[in-house]
């Protein structure tokens, strides 16, 4: 008895199972915890990883890492209030380090860095995107022209994100600061602000490693001082306690970015991602 039939419908199966475990092949598997998502010397070039909003920044590589120096006139910030042009002036001498990469998730964010300069306020923006209203679409290298001069306020108001600032004190804060009306939101505030003696302001020269661990409800930030585990911090909030109704949901996918404020200089190493 003869089957015309099989000899096509066996070639087509192979063909298409074939084809299945091709598909399957290059399909990327998602991430398991412990991957490392993202990995930065800082000691090469940075624009292989690395984007940047503003235009008066100055980063040198070397062996020792990646020097960011977001300079400054003298007392611009007691001066920035004189007129419109002296704030605009003002805003454009800070600057914005963003990774190139996005992540998602429950991730890790670890980096060595010493504060080189006396003025001192940087912030970390973790799973940052954009509002998705007005101009702000989520990917934010669509409106990457409108951050030339780095405002704050295109942050507060336009982008959905994390943020760790340091400075005199460790304050964590939610981003946007407003909804889509424009109404200010109650609750960008992530628990207390974090200051002396558990937090020593990062003095000049010294040498730190920061972890900061971004859960879906929990926000851990760990610095200890490099020659001196003795001097460490480690502190968990929970980061969506208290939420305001009118919020949008906490970003889950985004960019990191580094921001320096006016006369901050600082020095960073083995940036890493991880997923948790």
């Amino acid at each position: 008895m003869k089957f015309p039939l099989l000899l096509p419908l066996l070639t087509l199966m192979t063909l298409l199972n074939t084809a299945c475990q091709t598909a399957s092949a290059e399909r990327p598997s998602a991430p398991e915890p412990g991957d490392i998502l993202f990995e930065d010397s800082m000691t090469g070039d940075w624009r292989d990883q690395w984007f940047l909003d503003g235009e008066k920044a100055i980063l040198t590589q070397d062996e020792n890492g990646l020097h960011f120096q977001a300079d400054g006139e003298e007392n611009m910030f007691e001066r920035r209030r004189e007129s419109p042009e002296m704030r605009e002036l003002f805003d454009s001498y800070h600057a914005v380090l963003w990774t190139q990469q996005e992540f998602e998730g429950e991730i890790g964010l670890s980096f060595e860095m010493t504060r080189t300069s006396p003025g001192f306020t940087f912030l970390i923006y973790m799973l940052a995107q954009g509002v998705g209203w007005g101009p702000y679409a989520e990917d934010i290298t669509e409106w990457n022209d409108l951050r030339t001069i780095p405002r704050m306020d295109l942050y507060h108001d336009g982008m959905n994100l994390t943020c760790v600032t340091f400075r005199w004190q460790i304050r964590l804060r939610r981003y946007p600061w407003v909804d889509e009306e424009g109404n200010r939101l109650n609750d960008n505030l992530i628990g207390e602000f974090i200051t002396h003696p558990e937090y020593d302001y990062i003095p000049p020269e010294n040498s730190y490693k920061v972890d900061i661990e971004l859960r879906t409800e929990t926000l851990r930030i760990r610095i200890e001082e490099i020659g001196n585990p003795d001097n460490v911090l480690d502190r968990t909030f929970n980061r969506v306690d208290d939420l305001d109704p009118r919020r949008p949901a906490p970003s889950t996918r985004g960019r990191i970015g580094i921001r320096h404020m006016i006369n901050t200089g600082v020095r960073y190493r083995n940036v890493q991602v991880r997923q948790l």
